[in-house]
């Protein structure tokens, strides 16, 4: 936290978004001190248990990423996974696709959250990446937590998703709700593979 606090500001506040691992370390930090337990219990018993997610956890700080998850590949051959990446809210929270499903329904119906938050998250939403003249490339914007991207597809259409992606060293993955076909998708896999073209 006195790190961050010396980093200066990239814009604003209010004003533009930047994706942030520090910002949802805080958040874990947050959760901690409203709950006044440890994040991994807050995940447990706020999210999985009562959506009934049997492969939804939050790992504990320098725990390996648990068997049958997406893992650490060189070449064909699983290495160690480092645990390099920051735990507390900020690669963390780990889950096996079903259960990403469930969670990411749960929040858009309103069933994690009062539909009033669910709204609040996409009220504003920030360009993440500078328009490109090829419109097939399209755009991606955030908002509180979540990500949409727009773009046009090989037919002229207009595309969306709503979701959210996220990386740690080892692995990466793409939580989607796909308004056009009215389909949730989630894909985690190794680095090697860009979890989007999957998606």
């Amino acid at each position: 936290v006195a790190m961050l606090a010396k980093m200066p500001l990239l814009f604003c506040p209010g004003t533009n978004a930047s994706y942030s691992n520090a910002a949802y370390m805080l958040l874990g930090l947050i959760v901690e001190a409203v709950e006044h337990k440890p994040f991994y219990q807050s995940v447990q018993q706020r999210i999985a248990e009562p959506l009934g997610l049997q492969h939804l956890r939050a790992l504990l700080p320098d725990e390996d990423m648990p068997l049958a998850l997406a893992a650490a590949h060189e070449g064909r051959m699983p290495k160690a996974d480092p645990g390099a990446w920051t735990r507390l809210g900020a690669g963390n929270v780990v889950a096996r696709s079903e259960d990403m499903v469930v969670f990411w329904q749960a929040v858009l119906t309103g069933r994690l959250l009062a539909p009033a938050t669910v709204q609040a998250q996409w009220a504003l939403l920030y360009m993440l990446d500078a328009p490109t003249p090829e419109p097939s490339q399209g755009m991606r914007w955030f908002g509180k937590g979540v990500m949409l991207w727009e773009w046009t597809d090989e037919l002229g259409r207009q595309r969306t998703w709503l979701g959210h992606a996220g990386s740690i060293p080892t692995a990466n993955a793409q939580l989607l709700y796909v308004p056009i076909v009215q389909a949730y998708v989630a894909v985690a896999v190794i680095n090697a593979v860009p979890s989007a073209a999957v998606a």
